[in-house]
């Protein structure tokens, strides 16, 4: 299951604000304004497509002028490396130099931060608005004024509670998060999250396993435990994954239940 105070907030109010940034500005009366959609990822993962599919629809039913709308996905996390960043942005910027964006919308935490660097090159003096970005991600960047959005904010805390109150005998705690960046800096949350809780475990990190490892760790885990598991972008060994998808499978070996802070897993055998 999943506990997520943030997300729904996040998907309702962003809009208002592309809203505003799009036709705030003097219109142009037979043009259509355009809008560009930078997923960070790929198109197989749920969260941002779910809030993509939703702000697309809303847009087109509210807009008092035309409207294109266009997507791109960065496959950023199969794909971290400065060359590869440079050769995206100047594709996007090929693509997009005779008809630029009026506004772009980043979806996924990789996408804001790749923007910020590269815009000058793909949407020069377009307004930004970023969604799916924690606490973590946003404070590690220096915004300019023209980037806003709405921050999501997954309470691990709350997730914690739950399993606590569902399994009030439990003594035993495991915690399961990937390499990848912001694997990474989930596992810097959790840990500081659990050490503060006033309630101690006896607790196991799972983190930099290789794919492998972490479905033989997770399949011995004892059956009257907790499992917190986290995101698993990429693993020790480099391979990337879709966290729902993770979830799913590890849901499926785990002898003990899952809980979960993000609302897309659950459907995947997730408690939230």
């Amino acid at each position: 299951m999943a506990a997520f105070s943030g997300m729904t907030r996040t998907r309702i109010v962003w809009r208002s604000l592309v809203l505003l940034l799009l036709f705030g500005a003097e219109s142009r009366a037979a043009e259509p304004r355009r809008v560009l959609m930078l997923h960070a990822f790929n198109y197989t993962f749920p969260a941002t497509t779910l809030i993509a599919d939703g702000a697309r629809k809303r847009l087109l039913e509210r807009s008092p002028q035309p409207l294109e709308i266009d997507a791109d996905f960065l496959d950023l996390a199969r794909n971290t490396d400065a060359e590869y960043e440079f050769r995206m942005a100047m594709f996007l910027r090929t693509k997009y130099e005779k008809r630029p964006p009026d506004v772009v919308i980043t979806l996924g935490s990789a996408a804001l931060p790749f923007i910020v660097r590269r815009r000058d090159d793909i949407a020069p003096n377009a307004p930004v608005v970023f969604t799916a970005v924690s606490p973590q991600n946003y404070g590690a960047l220096r915004l300019p004024p023209d980037i806003t959005g709405i921050i999501s904010e997954f309470d691990l805390n709350k997730t914690l509670a739950l399993a606590e109150r569902l399994q009030p005998e439990a003594s035993r705690l495991f915690v399961i998060a990937g390499s990848g960046e912001v694997d990474r800096r989930w596992q810097s949350a959790a840990r500081k999250t659990i050490e503060a809780r006033q309630r101690k475990f006896e607790v196991t990190y799972l983190f930099e396993h290789s794919y492998a490892n972490l479905v033989e760790e997770v399949s011995k885990i004892p059956r009257d435990s907790i499992v917190v598991l986290l995101t698993v972008f990429a693993d020790s060994e480099g391979n990337a994954f879709v966290p729902a998808h993770v979830a799913g499978s590890l849901s499926a070996i785990s002898p003990a239940p899952i809980y979960a802070p993000y609302d897309t897993y659950i459907g995947n055998g997730i408690v939230g």
